[in-house]
């Protein structure tokens, strides 16, 4: 599975920006990581100052892949926050990762048909 963006909220971002600039490994995984372009959500988050850090603007996602780990909390954060608008998905794709029962879900906008 391969990804030309990232999509990463501000918590995230915020660690990632910090951990990744100065980072190279043999394989190349450090250069494309942080050449690839990264959108954050955020309300907060006033500038984005990793290379090809942009702010997302309202309704510019065509696809979500999202991780499901199989842990219950029994409470947390919501994943979009209260007053994001509906928008109906459809499920593309779904992988299983590893023997814990992982897995990666890909959801794409839902086509009026």
């Amino acid at each position: 599975m391969g990804s030309d963006a990232l999509l990463l909220g501000r918590k995230t971002y915020e660690g990632f920006a910090a951990a990744w600039p100065g980072r190279t490994d043999e394989a190349g995984f450090a250069d494309k990581f942080n050449s690839m372009p990264k959108y954050v959500i955020s309300a907060t988050l006033e500038e984005a100052e990793w290379n090809n850090s942009t702010l997302m603007e309202h309704d510019l996602i065509d696809e979500y892949r999202l991780m499901t780990f199989p842990v219950v909390l029994g409470k947390g954060r919501r994943l979009f926050g209260e007053g994001s608008p509906t928008t109906t998905l459809q499920l593309a794709d779904s992988q299983a990762v590893g023997p814990d029962g992982v897995l990666v879900l890909t959801y794409q906008r839902a086509t009026d048909s």
